[in-house]
């Protein structure tokens, strides 16, 4: 029975708040007569822009410079609003400004807090989120192992691909990763960094992992078989790597932002091509609510999505609970991911669908991937087995680089599509809110 495409890329609407709108939470707080000198940390949150037909006309780059004019403009009265001296209160102790989600994120008193309400104007006023790692169980340090290739990759048919096209391997593809950073120096990634960013509080410029999910995730999707076993999808492809978590695999909405935004034109300059288009990400936080347009992480989905950058989720290790897919592998568009194991069952860990919102419900995780006892990189030259939708997350992003390098032109789009063409469908027939589409096969999907 031919399978009906239901991938969600949905189109940007604007938003039409009105008088700004505050987080019950933190009005109550702003309402306080013994509040005035209290410092907040903020998100202040600007109606996304509309987008119509003529953005279709654009080019990644053209869609880029249309969000920074955006967002200059329409963040230029809360900046001055922020920093009027006529209004007698202190000015902001920090003000982060974010082009990709139209949204800033403000440090500053309550009194100040309030005379930037008292300006008006169409916004969000809300305390920030608190994003973690999708934690992934550890069974160990693993050993040498007998076998050429995992068995994840066995099971996507990486080796009956590479006999058929032995090129395969990722060569020219750019494949970004927002996590824990990454050690360089593991013999199965060295040299294969192509920009490096530390979101943390360390704010370091060298390549590095305090915590060790980030290397496991690289491996999958770019290590070798240095150890004699196959351990990535993609061995050739470059890493584009923004480490948003600290040692304990936590950190705020701001570091997330301004990691995804980093993610979209690593080295700040619109007019260059240095930005990958397919991001592994492992991480997230609780279930959906309200409108995914209210959600930091939704808006720079949509807004990935538009500069052709293919957002790649763990669904959540948060199974068998329905409705238990993460925040943002719950947002529309992002292309969710649940965990199989060697017998192409799912894993009980793996966070079941639908996802339900104010403004709809559909069905995710979209894709399954081999993700139990994954053997990849770990700190420190070691090898490490995890099991998570953490591991099968970048196993679909490993054969999205191999997608990109067999159709360099695909846009973020058509590139979820050949990823979905190449389910193996394991539950009910078409998407199921268990298997997504089902477990991905490499050469159903692309292959020769």
């Amino acid at each position: 029975m031919r399978k009906t495409v239901l991938f969600l890329l949905f189109s940007w609407a604007g938003l039409s708040w009105g008088a700004p709108r505050i987080e019950p939470r933190l009005h109550s707080i702003l309402l306080s007569s013994t509040e005035s000198e209290r410092i907040l940390k903020v998100m202040v949150e600007l109606p996304v822009p509309r987008m119509g037909p003529e953005w279709r006309l654009l080019n990644r780059q053209g869609v880029q410079l249309r969000l920074m004019q955006e967002a200059r403009n329409s963040q230029a009265p809360i900046l001055r609003a922020l920093t009027d001296r006529s209004s007698f209160v202190a000015r902001p102790k920090r003000v982060k400004q974010y082009w990709l989600t139209n949204s800033m994120m403000v440090e500053a008193s309550v009194g100040t807090l309030r005379v930037l309400l008292s300006s008006g104007g169409d916004f969000v006023m809300r305390f920030p989120e608190r994003f973690s790692l999708i934690q992934p169980y550890v069974h160990g340090v693993a050993g040498s192992q007998p076998k050429a290739f995992t068995y994840g990759l066995e099971k996507m048919r990486l080796p009956e691909l590479l006999r058929k096209d032995p090129t395969a391997d990722g060569r020219g593809v750019r494949v970004g990763i927002l996590d824990t950073g990454i050690d360089e120096d593991h013999q199965e990634l060295h040299g294969k960094v192509a920009a490096f960013a530390d979101f943390s509080e360390r704010e370091e410029n060298r390549p590095y992992d305090d915590h060790g999910h980030g290397t496991h995730v690289a491996g999958t999707i770019a290590g070798g078989a240095a150890s004699g076993t196959r351990i990535g999808v993609a061995p050739a492809a470059k890493l584009v790597i923004g480490k948003i978590f600290d040692e304990e695999g936590s950190a705020d909405e701001d570091q997330i932002l301004a990691g995804m935004q980093w993610i979209a034109d690593p080295d700040g300059n619109p007019s260059t091509d240095d930005a990958p288009h397919v991001v592994s990400n492992s991480w997230g936080n609780h279930v959906p609510g309200g409108d995914p347009q209210n959600r930091g992480g939704c808006r720079a989905v949509t807004a990935w999505l538009k500069l052709s950058i293919l957002p790649v989720f763990a669904a959540g290790n948060h199974g068998p609970r329905v409705q238990s897919v993460s925040v943002p592998a719950a947002c529309p568009g992002a292309l969710g991911i649940g965990a199989t194991d060697e017998n192409d069952e799912i894993a009980r860990f793996s966070s079941r669908g639908p996802v339900v919102w104010s403004t709809g419900t559909w069905i995710q995780p979209v894709l399954s991937a081999p993700g139990v006892k994954t053997l990849s990189a770990g700190l420190n030259g070691r090898y490490v087995t995890m099991s998570g939708t953490s591991m099968a997350t970048p196993h679909v992003a490993g054969a999205a680089a191999l997608a990109l390098q067999a159709f360099p032109q695909v846009g973020a789009e058509e590139l979820g599509r050949i990823l979905i063409r190449g389910a193996v469908d394991l539950g009910p027939v078409g998407q199921d809110p268990t298997f997504g589409y089902g477990r991905l096969d490499l050469i159903k999907a692309f292959g020769p």
